[in-house]
Parts: structure tokens; sequence; C-alpha cells
């Protein structure tokens, strides 16, 4: 499996090493309109062709699959390049900008008989994808409610770089810093929702920088399965967290996907103050075990910070090889994107008069 990376920031690291893990797949090409950092990852990383041009890159590369890891503005356009020039394409979250613009670029995948593929590697944290896997098959009998809450370090570098530059691409997007990371909490909810739902969505800036929303809270009501999902995007929160919380009306999931860890929640077989103080046990038992795994995992080198991310290149790469389903439907993709074009209509811009 050739690649193509397009985009030689700091995420295109990550996207070279993993790719790099996977026997069955090598980048053979890398893109940046800068000439820098396209010659400093070619020396770091041994990568056969850099070019500013894609086009130029892409005839002669000649890749199976293309990463796109620009700034959201690119997706379609570099998208729509690639899948004309023959490969399948792997695009960090947001998708796109806009949900027509997602539904434009599906179109031309099915044209050119391609796939696409979206960067919600959380997806795919295994806490995350054994909690997906209990509920589809019905262990929590019928979902009722989700709670998701995910945070974002504005104070870390890249947040610096975002508040320190009101020209920022990620202070141009409509939805700004939720729009670059909110795919990751609606992934844990979407898979579950029909196509008959209502979004309600408020933010401010809390910290009063002035340059971007900070705060994000996003209702979703399904009336067709009566089910409910809460997420929670917040700035202001330490230490950083991403928690889903999947409740049922036969037991209950708590997943800490930062941790990776996942507990189940049913009704105590003993009555009482007695059976929830046997329920902590109970608790206490599996947290023992995960810990045990993960530090396991750990030692031996099989779980990294990209660990998740890798279980995606190589579902992507199965499933355009016919070993496999398409790692994120495409149903699930536009309905995540439906409901962001939706956020960013309710949330306005923190210099609104509002």
């Amino acid at each position: 499996m050739k690649v193509v990376v397009v985009g030689a920031g700091q995420i295109a690291d990550a996207h070279i090493i993993e790719v790099g893990k996977i026997k069955s797949a090598s980048v053979v090409g890398l893109c940046d309109l800068f000439e820098s950092p396209l010659l400093a990852l070619k020396e770091k990383y041994a990568i056969p062709h850099v070019d500013t041009d894609f086009v130029r890159l892409m005839e002669l590369a000649r890749p199976d699959v293309v990463h796109i890891t620009t700034p959201p503005t690119s997706h379609l356009f570099l998208a729509k390049q690639a899948l004309a020039g023959g490969a399948h394409v792997y695009i960090e979250k947001p998708l796109t900008v806009t949900h027509a613009e997602a539904v434009e670029l599906f179109a031309a995948a099915k044209a050119a008989d391609k796939q696409v593929c979206i960067g919600t590697n959380r997806l795919f944290a295994r806490a995350q994808s054994a909690a997906i896997t209990k509920i589809k098959a019905g262990e929590l009998g019928q979902l009722t409610h989700v709670d998701a809450i995910f945070t974002y370090d504005l104070q870390g570098i890249f947040g610096k770089q975002v508040l320190s530059n009101p020209e920022h691409w990620i202070s141009k997007l409509p939805g700004q810093i939720f729009q670059n990371n909110l795919n990751h909490p609606l992934a844990t909810v979407v898979p579950f929702l029909s196509d008959d739902f209502q979004v309600r969505a408020w933010a401010d800036d809390w910290s009063d920088n002035g340059v971007v929303f900070d705060e994000l809270r996003v209702e979703i009501f399904d009336r067709a399965n009566k089910f409910t999902a809460h997420i929670v995007f917040s700035s202001n929160v330490k230490p950083g967290a991403f928690r889903v919380s999947y409740f049922g009306r036969r037991k209950t999931l708590f997943l800490d996907n930062n941790q990776n860890t996942l507990v189940e929640s049913e009704p105590s077989k003993i009555p009482g103050t007695l059976g929830n103080i046997f329920a902590v046990r109970a608790m206490a038992k599996v947290l023992a075990k995960q810990f045990r795994r993960s530090l396991r995992r750990f030692v031996f080198g099989q779980d990294t910070f990209f660990t998740d991310m890798n279980e995606l290149f190589r579902a992507f790469y199965d499933s355009i090889d016919g070993k496999g389903p398409a790692p994120v439907p495409e149903s699930d993709i536009l309905r995540a994107s439906l409901i962001i074009d939706e956020v960013n209509k309710q949330i306005g811009r923190p210099d609104d008069d509002r």
C-alpha cells in the first residue's frame, strides 16, 4: 500500500510513524506548500518523494492512498484531486468545512470507485471499540442516553498559537476550535442515531480570550430511537478528559478514553447499601485487571499515544483490499457533519453582540 501524506505539520509525523508500523504499507511521498518542513521530514524518515506541487507528486509517486493533514478549508479540493489521481483518501477531521461539501466529496468518491475515511481515530481505542461492540450486541438493552465530555487545552502549544493569532485558520472555521475536534465525541454517539433527530447548541468564551469560544454544550434528541445525548466540550477543565457514559435499560457503561478503561454497571443482586458497597469492589477488580493489562501492553510497546490511529489505518487499508467493511460508515460521517453544521449555525462568534 503506497501512501502519500499531504501537509507537513505536527500531525504528519504521527501519520508517517504509524504507517511505518504496517508491513503492507509505506509512505512514498510528502507534499506541503513550504519546502523547509518537507526537506526536514524527508531526511528524518527517508521519504523517497517530496514536492510542493500535489498533482506533480501524485504523478510521480502513484499512491494507493493519500492522507490529508492540512487545514480543513483545503480538504475537499485536495481530496478530489487525490480521487482523480486514482487514490483512496484518508482525511483528518473535520472531513470538510460543511455538510454540503461532505456530500459532494462522497459523490466524487463513488464516481471514482474509491473510499474516503475520516480520522476519528479515538473511536478505535481499545476501550471505546469494546464499548461500541457491547452496545451493538444488545448487552445494554435499549440505549437511552449518552453523556460525553471532551476537553481541549487552549494553553497547550497549539492552543496558544490559536489564541495569539486572530487570523489563525482555526478561528476562521465556522465552528472554530470546536469544529476541529467535535468529531471525536460525536463519533461515539452517531452510530446509534436515526435520521430523525434535533440538535440544540450553546457556546461561550469563558476565558475572555476574544478569539474563539472555549465552551460548548450540545444536546441531541432522537425522536425515532427515543434516545438523547449530551456533549460537553470544555477548555477550562483539568485534568484533560475524554469520557463517555452509555446508559441502557439493562446496564450502563462508563468509559475513559484517555485512561483506556471500561467499567460496566448493572443492578446489584444484593439490596441496599451493602449492594452498593460490593459494586465498588467489583469495579475495583475490573480496573485493577485493566491496569495490569495496560501496563503490560505499554512495557512491551503495544500501546502508544497513537495506537488507535494505527488501528484505524489498518482497518481502512483492509477495507480497501476487500478484507473488511469501511471502518467509519459513510452514514455516520455524514450524520456527524450535519450535526456540526447545525451547531455552527447556533453558536455564533465570540465578537457577536448577543
